[in-house]
């Protein structure tokens, strides 16, 4: 969020949610996090304004799908990270981001690709993949699914937000579908 607020005034973050499957973010927490902390931390750069959609997990054509679908809704930057809309390894986790940098130009909305956010432990913070210079042995991928075990077992987890953890156990009741 950070580094699209370098790029923007204002960042929405505008996640397509449909069906949950368990072990999904409940619409309480995100709305909760995106809508109160975020926006707090953030000084309103940031809004939450979720689409409700089925999800087709189709990778790289989702990808395309997602920002179509955002520029019809009037934005005018859409991001675009590694493994968009995938559907476990299905896809290859590039090709979303090398689709779109090939037909960019016809989509009519700027799309910032990207591989992803990794941990560097040079910087000890999540970097850009490859922005930040340093060698990608120094790179750590985080993987959701080990931040969500910490969250459900009420655990901070060290490569999130702190105050942000803190603040879901304090004010969210449900933060995961079951």
């Amino acid at each position: 969020m950070e580094r699209l607020l370098e790029r923007c005034d204002h960042l929405v973050v505008n996640p397509v949610l449909g069906p949950k499957k368990p072990g999904d973010a409940t619409i309480e927490c995100l709305s909760s996090v995106f809508g109160d902390f975020f926006k707090s931390k953030f000084n309103g750069r940031i809004s939450f304004m979720p689409v409700f959609a089925n999800m087709y997990y189709a990778g790289p054509r989702e990808a395309v799908h997602h920002a179509i679908i955002r520029r019809n809704m009037g934005f005018t930057n859409f991001s675009v990270g590694r493994d968009h809309a995938g559907a476990e390894g299905f896809y290859d986790a590039e090709l979303a981001p090398k689709l779109m940098l090939g037909i960019q130009d016809k989509l009519n909305i700027d799309v910032f690709c990207h591989m992803g956010a990794k941990h560097c432990a040079v910087c000890g913070d999540f970097v850009i993949a490859d922005e930040c210079g340093h060698a990608m042995d120094m790179m750590r991928d985080v993987a959701g699914s080990q931040f969500r075990e910490a969250m459900t077992k009420g655990q901070i987890f060290e490569f999130a937000d702190k105050a942000m953890q803190e603040y879901v156990f304090k004010n969210v009741k449900n933060i995961f579908e079951v």
